[in-house]
């Protein structure tokens, strides 16, 4: 996910970014959030969403490898390969 903010005070101290002036964002999935307050805990890896949260999520669909791509890992479901970014043009509330 990408979220952005018209305002947001970050504690550079304590690790924490804070907005309460709404925020949105969208995955390259196409997956939305809005909500009217955030914070983001860098240290514990944890973002708080607050205030009239709208969550729009789609399960991930399993792919068959190709030739080029390597296989998912038998353990965790999960991929060798690092997700690709791209930038993403978002509308804040």
């Amino acid at each position: 996910y990408v979220f952005r903010s018209p305002a947001a005070t970050v504690s550079i101290s304590d690790e924490v970014v804070t907005s309460d002036a709404g925020v949105g964002g969208e995955s390259l999935d196409g997956g939305a959030l809005k909500a009217d307050r955030m914070r983001a805990y860098n240290a514990e890896g944890r973002v708080v969403f607050e205030g009239n949260v709208s969550m729009r999520i789609y399960p991930k669909s399993k792919q068959e490898p190709t030739e080029n791509a390597p296989a998912d890992n038998a353990k965790d479901g999960g991929t060798d390969r690092a997700p690709t970014l791209k930038d993403v043009e978002i509308d804040t509330p």
